[in-house]
């Protein structure tokens, strides 16, 4: 054999073991991957977050009330004029009320509500948001009885001033305030700029809402002599790890 001809034989079996070995370490990585799934590996949090983001409903166009209807009737038959421009529901202050309702039905439990709110003018709540829970309502109070409540009207026919989920708080007018409330069978849940600020377990109450915000149900948000602005406003569906 001259040698070319050993060149040639050597390079042959290089690039066969090369070959081989690009094969085995594929293979190597597919048994990997399934012994990781197998084993309940951790989802890519990107993944996750994407899944997440999927879940969430928008309650509000941004450019006009499709889905909302403007409370008309009781206290608020004399409803300030509300306009949707520029992304967000303007509402002005009623006398005694200006609300917006949701037109379709919401789940009852086992969800989240997320909007941003403000008050442009007055010194009462500039956030009244009424929701379900289960065969019950309630409303979570932001800015009420002088400007500074924070609470959940009704438990136990305790009005947001005077029950166990009562704060005082500032709040500064034309500023936006994010809002989180999530409802579980097992406790309502409330956040103001990510800070938590109520945390009720549901176990032994009794929710239901005031007369006056019978027009807010099943899901609304109102002011009270106020004037007041709304964004973003979001709804999700837990997810029964969340719950």
């Amino acid at each position: 054999m001259n040698c070319r001809n050993v060149m040639i034989s050597v390079m042959t079996l290089a690039m066969f073991l090369l070959s081989a070995t690009d094969v085995a370490i594929g293979a190597r990585r597919q048994r990997l991957r399934r012994c990781c799934c197998r084993a309940g590996c951790v989802r890519n949090p990107q993944t996750a977050d994407h899944s997440a983001r999927q879940n969430i409903i928008s309650l509000f166009d941004g450019r006009s009330l499709n889905g909302l209807k403007v409370a008309n009737k009781d206290m608020f038959s004399d409803h300030g004029k509300v306009r949707a421009a520029a992304g967000q529901i303007v509402m002005a202050a009623g006398s005694p009320a200006t609300g917006v309702v949701l037109s379709e039905r919401p789940p009852r439990v086992n969800y989240e509500i997320e909007l941003e709110a403000k008050r442009t003018s007055g010194s009462d709540f500039f956030c009244g948001l009424t929701f379900p829970i289960n065969d019950q309502y309630c409303s979570l109070i932001l800015g009420g009885w002088g400007g500074g409540t924070v609470g959940l009207s009704n438990i136990d026919n305790l009005p947001a001033d005077e029950n166990e989920s009562t704060k005082f708080l500032a709040f500064d007018d034309n500023r936006w305030y994010r809002i989180r409330l999530r409802v579980t069978n097992q406790r309502i849940t409330v956040w103001l700029d990510n800070e938590k600020i109520i945390d009720l377990e549901t176990k032994g109450h009794r929710f239901d809402i005031w007369w006056e915000q019978e027009p807010m149900r099943p899901l609304g948000v109102a002011n009270w002599y106020t004037g007041s602005a709304l964004r973003s406003i979001r709804l999700r569906h837990l997810g029964s790890s969340e719950q």
